[in-house]
């Protein structure tokens, strides 16, 4: 895997024995695209366009939400559900989580979805506007996303951690938990800057007060 990975020279384990002539006619039957289903075809495309960085679990997965939507935060299923409901317009999810009255998704591709109660701009749209269409985030557009961690039973503030390693940072920004050396809100996510050429790990959010674990190198 780590050959491919690279794109590297493949181990001398891998290196072919002798090799015996392969007869015309089996040649021919292994090229005859009539023995191949729609799916198969469909499979050897993505395998012959995806990039080694592409190779991860991506497959088909729906999303349940349940609980009250008075905000927004069950999408198209409406202001309350009473048993795990699907919701059809969350689509290519990877992980969904839920805050205070509000909901993020982050999609295969790391781009992040949010919906839901939009005071204190916790939703990161540049406004304090209620959602109950998901809807991208774009400050985070360009980036691949990875964990979001929001805060429940407060104001609302969120951190989202990129596989390059930055953190970013919005919503509520009292007690100064934003981490830009202020009690400033946030309406739209913002680079924490004090980590800028560290690689962060892992981010948590509690109810006044925001945590990241950072790498360190020996």
């Amino acid at each position: 895997m780590e050959a491919l990975a690279k794109r590297s020279t493949f181990p001398e384990c891998f290196s072919p024995g002798n090799l015996e002539e392969v007869p015309e006619a089996a040649t021919v039957a292994a090229l005859d695209n009539r023995s191949w289903t729609m799916t198969m075809d469909e499979q050897l495309v993505l395998w012959a366009s995806a990039r080694p960085e592409d190779w991860q679990l991506g497959g088909k997965a729906h999303v349940y939400l349940w609980g009250s939507g008075q905000q927004g935060q069950l999408a198209d299923i409406g202001s309350s559900a009473l048993v795990p409901t699907l919701a059809s317009s969350l689509v290519q999810a990877d992980q969904v989580i839920c805050g205070q009255n509000c909901t993020f998704l982050i999609q295969i591709s790391g781009t992040v979805l949010s919906f839901g109660e939009g005071s204190y701009g916790r939703l990161g749209h540049g406004n304090s506007d209620d959602l109950s269409i998901p809807t991208v985030v774009t400050a985070l557009q360009g980036y691949v996303v990875t964990q979001i961690a929001t805060s429940c039973g407060s104001d609302g503030h969120s951190l989202a951690l990129t596989d390059s390693g930055e953190a970013f940072s919005w919503g509520d920004g009292d007690y100064g938990k934003l981490g830009h050396g202020n009690s400033e809100r946030q309406r739209r996510p913002r680079l924490i800057e004090i980590f800028q050429g560290e690689e962060v790990v892992q981010v948590s959010i509690s109810w006044c007060l925001s945590a990241c674990l950072k790498s360190v190198t020996a």
